[in-house]
Formats: structure tokens, C-alpha cells, sequence
């Protein structure tokens, strides 16, 4: 798979997560301008990378937050176990960031193990279906 992107939702959450497949920092931005996000998320964004060469070199998958928005990026998938591997280490991210610091979940030194837990399961097992089947339409296409 080249590249691909969707909005994953979170459930019983109001989050939504964009995942981003095969895309450098510049295509992310303009579809984030395209799509309409906020300035303010867009300005931060911009402003997280302007340090950074304009494609993500050597990293396996990321998760990027700001002002209680996430945003997941694998430079690729192919359904192997690294990428297995790599969106459960990312999605363990989103957790943190969309639940530990967006709904508290991890506060004054509690944590609600247990939701974010169910959660986790529920981030990975909708995204790597998503990813799973638009790998198969493409290879029915060929």
C-alpha cells in the first residue's frame, strides 16, 4: 500500500484519529488544510516539523498530539508483524495522549487501567482491520 489515510473514530469517545500511510509532512499539511482542521492545530503542526526534513525518515510509526487532537503516521503497511508490532507500540500512544491527558484517565497518580486498556484493544483491532482490508482490495485490484 503506497499511500492512504482515514479518520479512525474511538468508540464510545468522541476522539478521532486521523491515520496517515505513506505520507510526507507537506502531503499531511495540505490535506489538513484541504480537510478544514483548525488554524491551530495546523499552526502547531507546521510549527512541530519546521525543524525536520519534510518526509519522516527511519521511524517505523508516530503519534503526533496537540490541544486534545492525535494523529497516527506508518511510513507504510504491508501487514507484516512489524507493522503489527509497530501500530500496537503507537497505539499504546494514542491511549496516553487521547485518554491519559485528554480524559484523565491517568490523574494524581491514578489510572484507569482497565478502560485504556479496552480502548487499546479497540484502537488496534479497528485500525489494523481498516489497513488489512484496503491492502486486500488492492491486491484483488492487480
Amino acid at each position: 500500500m503506497k499511500k492512504y489515510w482515514y479518520v479512525q473514530d474511538w468508540g464510545t469517545y468522541g476522539n478521532e484519529t486521523p491515520v496517515f500511510v505513506g505520507y510526507t509532512i507537506p502531503e499531511i499539511t495540505k490535506i489538513m488544510k484541504k480537510q478544514d482542521w483548525s488554524p491551530k492545530i495546523i499552526a502547531e503542526w507546521c510549527k512541530d516539523w519546521d525543524d525536520r526534513d519534510n518526509v519522516f525518515k527511519d521511524v517505523a510509526g508516530g503519534v503526533w498530539s496537540c490541544h486534545g487532537s492525535t494523529l497516527l503516521y506508518l511510513p507504510s503497511w504491508n501487514g507484516s508483524w512489524n507493522n503489527y508490532e509497530t501500530l500496537m507500540h503507537e497505539c499504546f500512544h494514542l491511549i496516553i495522549a487521547g485518554l491519559g491527558k485528554g480524559k484523565l484517565f491517568i490523574n494524581e497518580g491514578s489510572i484507569e487501567e482497565e478502560g485504556m486498556a479496552y480502548q487499546l484493544e479497540y484502537l488496534f483491532r479497528n485500525i489494523r482491520i481498516k489497513l488489512q482490508k484496503k491492502l486486500l482490495d488492492k491486491k484483488k485490484k492487480k
